[in-house]
């Protein structure tokens, strides 16, 4: 168990390094608010606070397909993390900006929880893997 953990927080922490490196510019949102948008037609877990108590063991609620996290709950002022399930991938894009293009990151595998920087407003597109060990 300990070297799955292991494993896992490795995993994190290269997604979060990756992700920190390729997403440009090092802004912060207007109003340091940010939300997730859901851009596929699966569920998606989400965190409000990325803090390790959650409501449903892995996050705190779900964000049903094509929502975003500030719409749908609405006393979320961030939403601090995503989960991405086993036998999963996802397509992460980010933007500091609304009406700025989405600057698309590498694609990430489940079972992993994700930070969301608040900082910058997050798009996932999850999707099933397309094998054991490959997302593409």
């Amino acid at each position: 168990m300990a070297a799955v953990l292991r494993r896992v927080t490795a995993a994190a922490a290269t997604v979060v390094a990756t992700l920190a490196l390729t997403s440009t510019p090092v802004k912060a949102t207007p109003d340091g608010r940010n939300y997730v948008y859901n851009g596929s037609s699966l569920g998606l877990g989400v965190m409000h606070l990325f803090d390790g108590h959650y409501g449903s063991g892995k996050y705190d609620q779900v964000l049903p397909a094509y929502q975003r996290s500030d719409v749908r709950f609405p006393t979320w002022s961030t939403t601090e993390g995503v989960y991405i399930g086993p036998g999963y991938c996802a397509q992460i894009s980010v933007r500091w900006n609304a009406n700025l293009e989405w600057n698309r990151n590498p694609d990430i595998r489940g079972p992993i929880q994700l930070y969301t920087d608040p900082g910058y407003y997050w798009k996932v597109v999850q999707y099933k893997a397309r094998s054991a060990s490959s997302c593409v």
